[in-house]
């Protein structure tokens, strides 16, 4: 028995001895640092023949950390040779399996590389969500490495064009560099605050910070930055015209990317190189450049300087007057541009920012609320109170709003239809906002135009009727007041269809159908309606004139109702600015073409207001207090109509001496 015994001790002992032996080869700790500088020094062979060493060992003796930390490295892999896409993947993989049992501790090794990564591929929605991820933990991790939330935060809202929030983080960013003398980022940092400036059209101050961001990353030898840096100081040079420096730049550019393999940086130079051989009308070769740089963004799924590529092939074939392939191109560029600025993710994005952070303060008061428990049962009285008083208060104007409901229910059907079609339109308004490009003076215009023209006669609807509901007036004020409030609601539907033209044009909706039709009967027609008008705003001194007064038929074959359209919006504008003397329109038909003119003797326009008013939501008076109504996109509608019919709109005008606009289109069928 002992001899037994101590022969199944001499067994276990051999076994735990062979297991530890086991464990030794197959659990060898993963030496990341190593994996780290091979890539760093480029030896990307050596650093792939190690990974895969050490991922034949983990399939036998895996752990979660081990499996997360092969896939970063993989993904550093990737990152190295710029191949975005792959390098996005495993950096998700080993997030999702790091995050579950060491987030706090693991966040900032992850978030903002993955938010980096989705930024080199142009996905920046994506980037968006994960650096505020980042953002909203930063009180978990050590500062030093706060300016990299901050750098990347204002990297992804510079390419969403939100420029005040880009300089804001750029500039926390800034202030931690420098306090941990961190010269490496602070280069970074000043070239993508060069970026920013010249995003928003700074370029000599942008030229500034390029020039120091791209000194201090060749002094720390960071020459993959210092070559991007040198293409986008390429384009400034660009321009300013100054062509042959911008050449000696960009040959710079070229030389720090080939030194650094970096195909990203040689898609961003070739892009500039083909946008100066483009300015100097090189054509040839700058197609050249611009398919070396997409054939460099689609191997690194870089989609940005692909979605450049296409736009500088579409310009070098549109001025070779190639439309065909001009056209391709420009729709490869569109499709892209929609995928890359993603609007509806961007504000979803935004929301849960905001809606995050009022869940952090709600959770913290919460914790003092426990604490005063009495309080909160008297602003539980006091709720109920509220509630019952609001009760009451609702009820009071239930019993008063059923004395008029007879009287109003007609109108109230027809405000409700309306307030629903605004709500709908509203929508689509708030949903298109981001794709438009315009200044923040006119969005200004926009929003004080379109709050006064749509509240000024909804109010009116609103409060005559109200009037029309009372026993205490005559038959002959009701009448009065019942033709204002057709006059407003017709003043609104105008408004509102003046908004849904503009708006289909701005999205490409606006389509043509063309027939035979009687010019003459059309332009008789619309004399008609300018008589009644000018009875209607009581302007007796204004004639209104054709030519030519004739009546026999002349059939032409056009898109009818557009060049009812455009005839209206230009009589309707004549009227407007015209107290006395006439208002003359008509037609002579020329060679192929019909040419049409409105001539009115009202107080023309300035100088200084002629570039603008082809421009939308824009008049010449701005202010709430105008003395002339309208939204300011009838001559944007009715000059997109004329182009869109292949044919051209323009104008002699001179102050207080009247204006004559001309257009013309083609009859051929």
């Amino acid at each position: 028995m002992p001899i037994l015994k101590l022969i199944i001790v001499l067994s276990f002992s051999f076994l735990s001895f062979i297991n530890v032996l086991i464990a030794q080869n197959y659990e060898k700790p993963l030496n990341s640092d190593e994996i780290r500088n091979l890539l760093n020094n480029n030896q990307t062979k050596k650093a792939k023949h190690l990974l895969d060493s050490i991922k034949k060992q983990s399939d036998k003796y895996q752990s979660d950390s081990l499996c997360a930390e092969i896939y970063r490295l993989t993904s550093l892999y990737y990152r190295n040779k710029q191949e975005l896409d792959s390098a996005i993947i495993y950096m998700n993989k080993a997030w999702k399996i790091i995050k579950k049992d060491n987030y706090d501790m693991s966040f900032m090794s992850y978030l903002p590389t993955l938010a980096y990564y989705y930024w080199e591929a142009g996905r920046y929605s994506n980037a968006l969500e994960h650096i505020l991820e980042a953002k909203r933990n930063l009180d978990k991790a050590d500062s030093v490495d706060h300016s990299q939330v901050y750098n990347i935060l204002g990297l992804t809202y510079l390419e969403l064009r939100n420029f005040d929030k880009a300089k804001e983080n750029f500039s926390n960013a800034i202030e931690l560099a420098k306090k941990y003398d961190n010269q490496r980022y602070m280069g970074v940092i000043y070239a993508n605050t060069g970026r920013l400036f010249f995003k928003e059209g700074n370029l000599e101050k942008a030229l500034q910070y390029y020039h120091r961001g791209s000194n201090l990353e060749i002094k720390t030898e960071d020459y993959r930055a210092a070559g991007r840096s040198y293409a986008d100081m390429g384009r400034i040079y660009l321009m300013l015209e100054n062509y042959e420096k911008a050449r000696n730049v960009l040959d710079t550019a070229l030389q720090f990317n080939r030194n650094t393999d970096d195909k990203l940086g040689l898609s961003r130079t070739n892009v500039a190189m083909g946008k100066l051989s483009l300015k100097q009308k090189r054509y040839n070769q700058a197609e050249e450049y611009f398919l070396k740089a997409i054939d460099y963004a689609e191997n690194k799924s870089a989609k940005k300087e692909l979605m450049e590529g296409y736009y500088g092939l579409y310009e070098i074939y549109n001025a070779l007057e190639n439309y065909k392939k001009a056209s391709q191109f420009l729709h490869k560029y569109s499709e892209l541009y929609k995928n890359l600025y993603s609007v509806k993710k961007i504000i979803e994005v935004e929301n849960l920012q905001h809606e995050l952070h009022m869940q952090k303060e709600y959770n913290e008061n919460q914790k003092d609320q426990i604490k005063k428990q009495k309080t909160i049962n008297k602003l539980i009285i006091a709720v109920a109170i509220l509630i019952l008083v609001t009760a009451f208060i609702l009820l009071f104007f239930l019993i008063r709003s059923r004395k008029n409901r007879k009287a109003l229910r007609a109108k109230n059907r027809e405000i409700q239809q309306q307030k629903a079609y605004l709500e709908q339109l509203n929508k689509k308004l708030k949903q298109a906002k981001e794709t438009a490009e315009n200044s923040e003076a006119l969005k200004d215009h926009f929003l004080r135009n379109i709050s006064h023209e749509i509240r000024t006669p909804l109010n009116g609807i609103v409060g005559f009727s109200a009037i029309l509901a009372q026993d205490d007036i005559s038959k002959q004020e009701k009448e009065k007041y019942k033709n204002i409030i057709e006059r407003n609601a017709k003043t609104l539907l105008t408004t509102i269809d003046d908004i849904i033209d503009i708006a289909k044009i701005r999205t490409q909706q606006t389509k043509v159908f063309k027939k035979d039709f009687d010019i003459n009967a059309l332009l008789k027609e619309l004399k008609k309606l300018f008589d009644l008008e000018i009875v209607s705003q009581k302007k007796n001194d204004v004639n209104i004139l054709i030519e030519p007064d004739q009546d026999e038929p002349n059939i032409i074959y056009t898109d009818e109702t557009k060049l009812r359209k455009v005839i209206m919006v230009l009589c309707n504008n004549a009227l407007k600015f015209t107290q006395e003397g006439h208002i003359r329109f008509g037609y002579k038909t020329k060679n192929s073409h019909i040419h049409f003119f409105v001539e009115d003797t009202g107080i023309g326009i300035s100088k200084n207001d002629q570039e603008l008013i082809f421009e939308s939501f824009m008049q010449v008076e701005t202010s709430l207090n105008r003395n002339y109504y309208g939204i300011g996109v009838g001559l944007t509608i009715a000059k997109a109509f004329v182009e869109i019919l292949d044919g051209k709109l323009w104008f002699e005008s001179e102050k207080n001496k009247g204006t004559k606009f001309y257009f013309n289109i083609p009859l051929a069928r």
